[in-house]
């Protein structure tokens, strides 16, 4: 399937030359955001304004954020880490996928989630980068091998 990467061009376009005072977020909030059209297997945002929900794990100031791709896929992989959001709905975190967002990309607010929840989703991405092995329940260790630095970890469902 071909992507409409100039769509989201003239829209990324749009967004940049916004000069409203970026919208009040803290740590811990769910927001859409317009996060885009992207290459591989990056998430992508979905609709007209290429939009999906992601958590503010980390704020560095009211342009900048560190944030957490949401998906209510249920994956058995180990860097998709359930959360509850305020909504009510259960979604899963791409710890994977984190990036720097501008608050220009955020749109609606959808929720928060708790303090316990963003911490235990902070613990998961510093497992992911230390090569900490993080194996989902029902899963198996196949092999760990060095790679440089890091701890290559596969897992394999039961």
């Amino acid at each position: 399937m071909s992507k409409d990467f100039d769509a989201w061009n003239a829209k990324k376009k749009v967004l940049d030359t916004n000069t409203e005072i970026p919208f009040y977020f803290k740590e811990g909030d769910v927001w859409w955001a317009s996060t885009g059209l992207n290459i591989g297997f990056e998430q992508d945002g979905k609709g007209a304004f290429f939009r999906r929900p992601v958590l503010i794990v980390r704020k560095f100031n009211q342009h900048l954020a560190y944030t957490v791709p949401l998906t209510f896929s249920n994956k058995n992989n180990p860097y998709y880490v359930e959360c509850i959001v305020s909504d009510g709905e259960h979604r899963q975190a791409i710890v994977s996928q984190c990036n720097s967002t501008s608050s220009k990309r955020l749109s609606d607010k959808i929720g928060t989630i708790t303090k316990m929840e963003l911490e235990k989703i902070r613990n998961a991405i510093k497992n992911a980068l230390d090569g900490v092995s993080i194996i989902s329940p029902g899963a198996e260790l196949l092999t760990t091998e060095p790679e440089g630095h890091c701890i290559v970890s596969i897992a394999k469902s039961k």
